[in-house]
């Protein structure tokens, strides 16, 4: 494992197999190097960062690993020593991210993910997600995204030292297990949704259409990434 005094930050990018990821990474060290730490009543911990952020260094220092919904920046704000994220496929994470808000926040105003779609600040929440959360600073959180965010995401794809595809999730266990020292299990998988091949062809059509600037970063990534 690395040395007590590195810390390791999870990018966790939505519908990804990162809940399977962090739960599985969590195990691997001891209460209280892990945040947030797990539990109901830190959930919104997962999705927010200034909590972090305004925590006092010294107490910060005693992580090992930080882990959340969180864009890339603030690996380096908190001097994370690794960062590891995982990409996927931005048309099957975009309907899976789709799904999942259906599921979670208001399961009977929605009959499908077509309808969801419909309105157009819910196709800027999951529109070019992985873009957004790559090329994001601390001034700016934009949901409308141009080649400019693009670039940056790219360039800002080097800080990244283990970068994971969902669809070949099993090489990036092991690989995070060959780097770290770690005996994470593959196999275990949580929160494991369906796919997005029976959706109407038309309508996965139009969501590849909208996030021409995932589709552009994610093939940049598996090129560059040798996946």
């Amino acid at each position: 494992m690395p040395p007590s005094t590195e810390c390791l930050f999870f990018m966790h990018i939505m519908k990804t197999a990162g809940t399977s990821f962090s739960m599985a990474l969590a195990r691997q060290f001891a209460e209280g190097e892990v945040a947030p730490a797990a539990g109901p009543d830190k959930a919104d911990e997962y999705w927010t960062f200034d909590w972090l952020l305004d925590m006092p260094v010294e107490q910060r220092e005693a992580f090992r690993v930080v882990q959340g919904h969180f864009p890339l920046f603030v690996g380096e704000l908190i001097g994370a020593d690794r960062t590891i994220t995982i990409l996927r496929d931005p048309v099957d994470r975009a309907i899976s991210h789709i799904r999942h808000i259906i599921r979670r926040d208001q399961q009977d105003r929605w009959s499908s993910v077509e309808e969801f779609y419909e309105e157009e600040l819910r196709r800027k929440l999951v529109r070019n997600y992985q873009v957004r959360q790559f090329s994001r600073s601390v001034d700016d959180d934009p949901l409308d995204l141009d080649e400019r965010h693009l670039a940056r995401a790219r360039e800002r794809l080097e800080l990244v030292d283990v970068v994971g595809f969902t669809d070949r999730y099993d090489d990036f266990v092991q690989e995070c297990n060959r780097r770290f020292g770690w005996d994470l299990d593959a196999a275990e998988r949580f929160q494991v949704a369906p796919g997005s091949d029976d959706v109407d062809p038309a309508f996965r059509r139009v969501v590849e259409e909208d996030n021409q600037l995932d589709v552009a970063f994610y093939e940049y990534a598996r090129e560059v990434r040798g996946a």
